[in-house]
């Protein structure tokens, strides 16, 4: 994922073309990108650079949706339930660390339930660091259980942190019942990511008051 903030991760959440990443490699201060490039399949014989438009974010669990504007049909990750993870269970982080793509890491959980930052996080020791922001993490069933957060506490090996898939789930279902249309229509909150469909006001975000800025 390629924003001009730097590149970061994310994985295809629906055969539609969703993409899940983290809200702060799209974000800066107190605005986001509303479009993006996506790299598929990079640095191999296939590879694409696609255009995607974000349509949802949520500053404090820090993740992002964005649509890929090919009306195509994707393979989605599955996705499983964090709520099934338990002590030293074997993960795997995606992601491409400091630029290298199709990075893949391996770990155990070492908490399946931790605050962090005062979000319910999962905490494992799968080398998770800048560039693997909005991989995914995934269980041996190869299932997503969390999106992966850059880093953690200092240098603490067992400290990296994954926010639960579950906290995406409902925008991802908002998103597939409005449709790619009315989404992409629909004004995003360029400070918190709301977005709101039913279109309940033009000039500030319902959400958090962010007054917009409008052409």
């Amino acid at each position: 994922m390629i924003t001009d903030k730097g590149t970061g991760s994310g994985f295809i959440a629906h055969e539609t073309g969703i993409v899940v990443t983290a809200f702060h490699v799209v974000a800066s201060r107190a605005h986001s990108d509303r479009r993006v490039l996506i790299r598929q399949y990079a640095e191999k014989e296939n590879e694409e650079v696609s255009e995607a438009i974000i349509v949802k974010g949520h500053r404090k669990l820090d993740y992002a949706l964005l649509w890929l504007l090919e009306d195509e049909r994707y393979t989605p990750l599955p996705i499983g339930n964090p709520r099934d993870l338990h002590y030293s269970q074997t993960v795997y982080a995606i992601g491409c660390p400091a630029g290298l793509p199709n990075t893949i890491s391996k770990g155990i959980v070492a908490n399946p339930c931790v605050k962090h930052n005062e979000v319910e996080c999962i905490q494992s020791d799968a080398a998770i660091d800048h560039g693997n922001s909005g991989g995914p993490l995934i269980n041996e069933q190869g299932e997503v259980v969390g999106v992966n957060l850059w880093g953690g506490i200092g240098n603490y090996d067992a400290a990296k942190f994954s926010i639960p898939i579950d906290y995406v789930l409902e925008d991802l279902r908002d998103a597939v019942a409005y449709g790619k249309s009315r989404s992409l229509r629909t004004l995003l909150c360029p400070s918190c990511g709301f977005l709101d469909y039913n279109c309940r006001s033009d000039w500030f975000c319902i959400n958090c008051g962010y007054q917009f800025q409008l052409d």
